[in-house]
């Protein structure tokens, strides 16, 4: 770069030799101790069967949003039809990603106007 011409009034001072320093440090390798895994016949009690539980257990149950459908088939109507709305002046306007725009806004639309 030294030798594109400085027109910019900002001094540059020339390029230091830089010594890079040769000597390696000692490999350290760290000391591992094998555990044997913990195995199990029932996979229900794995580690990871256990927090993917608790990850789903917050998760809405689909029963119960197709019971709530069920017994409010007005308020499903009115998500849908703004649902419908959002979608389509997300794509008019040329929105990246209309459908998770809509989505999102259906859902604060659920909780702003249609009480359970």
């Amino acid at each position: 770069m030294r030798e594109i011409p400085n027109n910019t009034g900002v001094p540059f001072s020339p390029k230091a030799d830089l010594k890079t320093d040769t000597t390696k440090a000692p490999e350290v390798k760290a000391e591992t101790t094998e555990v044997a895994a913990k195995g199990t016949e029932d996979l229900s009690k794995s580690p990871s069967a256990i927090s993917g539980r608790s990850l789903v257990s917050s998760a809405d149950n689909l029963d119960n949003d197709v019971k709530l459908m069920l017994e409010n088939p007005k308020a499903v109507e009115q998500a849908n039809e703004f649902f419908d709305a959002a979608e389509a002046k997300y794509r008019a306007d040329g929105a990246e990603n209309p459908y998770e725009k809509a989505a999102a806004l259906t859902d604060a639309f659920k909780k702003e106007f249609i009480a359970k």
